[in-house]
């Protein structure tokens, strides 16, 4: 049974269903043995573009995930109504998670991002507007083609996706799921990398504020 913080504020209260679903992915929600074989090679590509790491700075604790979705997706807050959370937004989140969350620890490590976007040109955007010597890793820019093969070519939207063949709705769809997959942490086990931080853009009107960074701390 889900259990709720009675106490707590915001999306705190939530915290109950988002454990949930936490268990829902690991025990319940498996994908298929191509789509893991998959998600497995992008996990490992990712801890060798991360580098060695020391007894005092676990891989855990290693990168944070962002997820920028463009197309037919649009914000719902007054400020960005009808309209694409801008790039600056979610590097301005990413810089200072990284700076509290990491560096305050005494992990002075450059900011490591995984990037989920369904639009190829965000990596250049973020990549742009981050602090020097930032590292970004996406599908898009994996140096395993059948990694490179199911990522977004496009922004999505659910009209042009729903005209396109079977074969090619699977393979997107494919590249989804394992983006999803690093995005969140999801089917990862044991010593598998896993994100400190999760910065997406927020739907919920009555928060005010255009982005949702999730710790895992």
């Amino acid at each position: 049974m889900t259990t709720f913080l009675r106490y707590g504020r915001e999306l705190n209260r939530l915290r109950g269903i988002f454990n949930q679903a936490r268990i829902s992915f690991t025990e319940t929600i498996r994908p298929n043995a191509a789509t893991a074989a998959l998600i497995h090679s992008a996990r490992t590509e990712l801890a060798s573009f991360l580098g060695p790491h020391s007894n005092d700075t676990p891989p855990v604790d290693q990168y944070e995930s962002i997820h920028i979705r463009r197309g037919d997706r649009m914000g719902s807050t007054w400020k960005y109504h009808n309209k694409n959370v801008p790039v600056e937004e979610y590097s301005t989140a990413g810089n200072a998670a990284w700076t509290r969350l990491f560096r305050s620890a005494g992990n002075f490590a450059p900011l490591a991002i995984y990037l989920a976007s369904d639009d190829p040109d965000a990596f250049e955007d973020l990549r742009s507007r981050l602090e020097p010597g930032s590292r970004i890793f996406s599908l898009s820019r994996s140096e395993n083609p059948d990694l490179r093969d199911i990522a977004s070519p496009s922004p999505y939207f659910q009209d042009k996706f729903s005209a396109l063949r079977e074969e090619e709705r699977v393979r997107l769809t494919r590249g989804m799921v394992v983006d999803f997959a690093l995005l969140s942490g999801s089917w990862a086990w044991g010593d598998d990398l896993k994100p400190g931080v999760v910065i997406c853009g927020l739907r919920y009107a009555h928060f005010p504020v255009s982005l949702y960074v999730r710790e895992r701390f």
